[in-house]
């Protein structure tokens, strides 16, 4: 948990820096990043034994934690055919899903862990009592647990909607083709013309409250799906 919150720190001053304004990043909802704790376990315990050669826990960090970020981006699109993060305006990128300059940064942040933060971490943590390192952990685990569901849940909702939206889409523009067919009064096709826009726009809004999130915190957000990344850019 503690890595996962300061993966967090890393990538709200990173983005923040480059957006010129604060960016709050993150599936979840809380203050962590859980594949930067998991990226941190992995260099510790997979390099722990190389500690005396920094040549070999930089290349082994880049390998590891670019490796762990290509099968999240993988597993998020099989999941919601949907990429949170887009790397393919990068040079040295493999499918969008990881970049050379980041994977750089990841392999002097493996350097970090291993030589500054974690012993530190460890010094810490062996100076809590068994009792509380026992009641933290459950704690840690069901507050992940609670987080992981409800942002699940609630990009499922994120994509239904854009399938609503598609389906909306398409009925409007049926309902529109009916009215110029049909002959009736320009008032009157005029005022149910109107009356259909409301209703867009009435969704439109209701997809803008529940998308709002995920675009703010993923500005990069992209999919393959054709109709969706029309969706995200407009």
């Amino acid at each position: 948990l503690l890595y996962s919150c300061a993966g967090y720190i890393c990538e709200v001053v990173y983005c923040s820096i480059g957006a010129r304004k604060i960016v709050n990043r993150g599936f979840l909802r809380g203050p962590y990043l859980p594949i930067y704790g998991f990226g941190a376990l992995a260099v510790i315990v997979a390099l722990e034994p190389f500690k005396t050669s920094p040549v070999v826990v930089f290349i082994g960090g880049v390998v590891l934690t670019s490796a762990l970020e290509y099968l999240g981006s993988w597993l998020l699109e099989r999941l919601f055919n949907i990429k949170l993060w887009d790397y393919s305006r990068r040079w040295g990128n493999i499918n969008g899903r990881v970049c050379l300059r980041n994977s750089f940064l990841f392999g002097l942040m493996a350097l970090a862990l291993m030589y500054w933060l974690h012993p530190s971490v460890e010094d810490l943590v062996a100076h809590l009592p068994e009792e509380a390192v026992h009641v933290l952990a459950f704690l840690i685990v069901l507050l992940l647990t609670v987080d992981t569901t409800a942002s699940v849940f609630r990009m499922v909702e994120f994509r239904r909607m854009l399938e609503e939206w598609k389906e909306k889409m398409a009925e409007l523009q049926i309902r529109l083709d009916i009215l110029r067919k049909q002959n009736m009064g320009q008032n009157h096709a005029s005022s149910l013309r109107e009356r259909l826009q409301e209703e867009m726009d009435a969704f439109k809004d209701r997809l803008h409250k529940r998308s709002v999130f995920f675009m703010h915190q993923f500005p990069t957000m992209s999919s393959r799906n054709k109709d969706f990344q029309e969706y995200f850019e407009m």
